[in-house]
């Protein structure tokens, strides 16, 4: 057996002679470090994605209500279900019926007003300027009267104050005619 100055044997792995790597080309530590690089950068991007979606909050979408509807406006022709009520007005001018004061099926009493129609306070604003009218040449005729007047303008105011209460008569007829139709 061979001794060494070490006093070991020869055969030993110690004395076989050690193998020194190769150094690599360029070339080879190039695509390694591409490859860490390229892992580093990926590994990278995984944590960032997976931290964004951790700290990511939720934040419910806000959700909006419709609400109801109270009005609808639309072009056309209404046709009732049921049969159609017709109501004869003495003057048809003013004959769209504005109010309905009773339902289908209520009992009514002979000269209740069951509806109103839209030319209501139009004739009842008429009806206030004829009485005022009336009064003036009623008013009038009483001065006419108590004082020296001639018999032509007495004459002539009792034909003003019977115009007068004519149309009021008149008047009066129209407007109970559009409270309680026949």
């Amino acid at each position: 057996m061979v001794v060494t100055k070490d006093n070991k044997p020869a055969n030993s792995a110690f004395l076989q002679p050690a193998k020194i790597p190769k150094q690599r080309s360029g070339k080879t530590l190039v695509y390694s470090l591409a490859g860490v690089a390229f892992i580093t950068f990926l590994g990278t991007i995984a944590v960032d994605l997976i931290s964004q979606t951790h700290t990511q909050k939720f934040t419910p979408t806000p959700t909006t209500t419709i609400a109801p509807v109270t009005k609808i406006t639309a072009l056309g022709r209404l046709q009732p279900q049921g049969e159609v009520i017709k109501l004869s007005v003495a003057y048809a001018q003013d004959s769209r019926v504005d109010k309905l004061l009773v339902d289908e099926g209520d009992k009514v009493k002979a000269g209740q007003a069951i509806a109103t129609l839209q030319g209501m306070d139009k004739k009842q604003v008429e009806l206030a300027e004829a009485e005022k009218s009336l009064a003036v040449e009623r008013a009038k005729l009483a001065q006419i009267k108590a004082g020296e007047a001639k018999l032509a303008e007495i004459t002539a105011q009792e034909a003003i104050i019977e115009r007068s209460q004519a149309q009021l008569t008149t008047e009066t007829v129209e407007k109970q005619s559009t409270i309680a139709p026949n």
